[in-house]
Order: C-alpha cells, then sequence, then structure tokens
C-alpha cells in the first residue's frame, strides 16, 4: 500500500516543509481493480491473496509446487507481464536464488509495482538497479536486500535509488510486531511439546 499510495514521497515532501506543492509526484494507484500476481502461494502467498482480494484486486499467482490453488497458477513470464503490482513471497532455497533477473524485469508493465517481502538474494539486484536506471516509472518496494543475513545489506547497488526517493526500502519489518512475534513463540513452543510427545495444549 505505501508503494501504491507513494507514502514515502509524500512524507518526505512533509518532511521537507512542503504541502501539495508537489501533488503528481504523489499521485498514487487504488488496489481496486489492480491485477496482483503472487511468486509463491504458500503460507504467505495465501495470506497476500485474501488481503488483496479484500480491496478488489484480482489475484493470480505463480507456484510450481502448489497445485491446489484458489487463483489461477501462472508461468513467471506471464505474472511479470500482465500484473500491475508483482508480489515476491516465495521462500529462498536453491532453486529461486537469483530466480527474478533483467528478462523478467524489464518485462514489467508501464507504472508496475514490485514488492519483495522475500529474501533479498531472490532478485538479482544487480539487474533490478540497471533496469531501474532505465525505467523511472516503476514502483519498488523492498522489505529485503541481498547480504543481510551476513550484515553486507549496505552494499547493495539499489540503496543509491532508495536515497534519491525512487524506491521504497525498509529493514525486514514485515513480520516485526508484538502479535506476530508471540505467534512465532507459540508454534515453536507447540513443535518442542510435540516433539517431546507431550500433550496439545492452547497457550
Amino acid at each position: 500500500m505505501a508503494v501504491l499510495r507513494r507514502f514515502g514521497t509524500a512524507i518526505t515532501e512533509v518532511s521537507e516543509g512542503r504541502w501539495r506543492e508537489n501533488e503528481d509526484r504523489m499521485r498514487g494507484r487504488e488496489l481496486s481493480g489492480l491485477r496482483v500476481g503472487l511468486v509463491g502461494f504458500g503460507r504467505i502467498g495465501r495470506r497476500m491473496f485474501r488481503y488483496c482480494s479484500a480491496f478488489g484486486a484480482e489475484v493470480v499467482c505463480h507456484d510450481p509446487y502448489v497445485m491446489d490453488t484458489e487463483v489461477p497458477n501462472l508461468s513467471l513470464e506471464e505474472i511479470f507481464k500482465t500484473s500491475d503490482v508483482v508480489c515476491v513471497c516465495c521462500a529462498l532455497t536453491a532453486e529461486t536464488c537469483g530466480l527474478i533477473g533483467r528478462s523478467l524485469l524489464e518485462s514489467l508493465k508501464q507504472e508496475a509495482s514490485l514488492i519483495n517481502t522475500s529474501r533479498g538474494e531472490v532478485i538479482v539486484e544487480t539487474d533490478l538497479a540497471e533496469v531501474l536506471a532505465l525505467r523511472p516509472d516503476l514502483r519498488v518496494g523492498l522489505d529485503v536486500l541481498t547480504g543481510e543475513i551476513a550484515g553486507t545489506q549496505w552494499k547493495s547497488p539499489l540503496l543509491p535509488f532508495k536515497d534519491q526517493g525512487q524506491i521504497l526500502v525498509t529493514p525486514h519489518i514485515a513480520g516485526a510486531t508484538l502479535d506476530s512475534q508471540t505467534k512465532a513463540a507459540r508454534c515453536a513452543l507447540h513443535i518442542l511439546r510435540n516433539h517431546m510427545g507431550l500433550p496439545y495444549r492452547e497457550i
């Protein structure tokens, strides 16, 4: 929503003492009526499907390992060519590392939005940087960057685009809520109890 509605730009405008002097720079899109393509249809993808559907978006997905999808399961190429918003929410595996490169990124529609809440390594960041240099129309929101586990995320070639206000970058905060951490702790405790052969107990 922040990328579609250009919240980052709006916040910067107010911080720099402007109100609606540059209104065209803050003019965003509504999710209703847009096509959202989900790369990955696991736990997070299914949740995104519910959220986007509630806003009136058309949702499609790409997941070669899920056969029971309640949404059309398209090729990765079709997802990128036809979606107004592409949300990357797959797991990082040997197969998905570097999955999204230049050819897919170049095929994004005019004014398309690309969101990555997966892992930075799923997208080839040098390719995305090259495409962004040629496609200022693209709207990009990244909650992850390559190298964050090793602490080398500050070397990302995408950070200059963040500094210029062209893309939005957040420090992997999608699950950083008290609620989600409580749920994760409960899940971990249930797994531990199950491993130890203890009976299920509501926590």
